[in-house]
């Protein structure tokens, strides 16, 4: 997963994050870590924060998540891409119909 802040591109691989870090992401958001990256996609602002907050604070240690609540919300601009042995797994799958929800 990329994000781009203030002309500057950043990118965290999910693989390289600690335990530490993982474990702050969940006590600042109250959400199980494996799922960041889908509540990303969804447009929640938690996870966002907490996911920019650990990757800018390898750099600058001193960061606080309290520090992020000012950060204008179209500061941080998200891409997501996928490995190209992903996509090529995708590749002959097809179109699946998604599944109404019982919501």
């Amino acid at each position: 997963m990329k994000f781009t802040m203030q002309g500057k591109t950043y990118e965290l691989d999910e693989s390289t994050v600690t335990f530490a870090e993982g474990e702050a992401v969940e006590t600042v958001t109250g959400m199980p870590f494996v799922g960041m990256g889908f509540a990303i996609l969804l447009g929640h602002l938690l996870p966002q924060r907490a996911m920019a907050w650990i990757t800018i604070k390898r750099e600058q240690p001193e960061l606080k998540f309290e520090d992020t609540a000012s950060w204008p919300i179209e500061s941080i601009e998200w891409s997501f891409e996928e490995d190209s042995k992903e996509a090529d797994t995708k590749k002959g799958q097809g179109k699946r119909k998604k599944k109404a929800s019982p919501i």
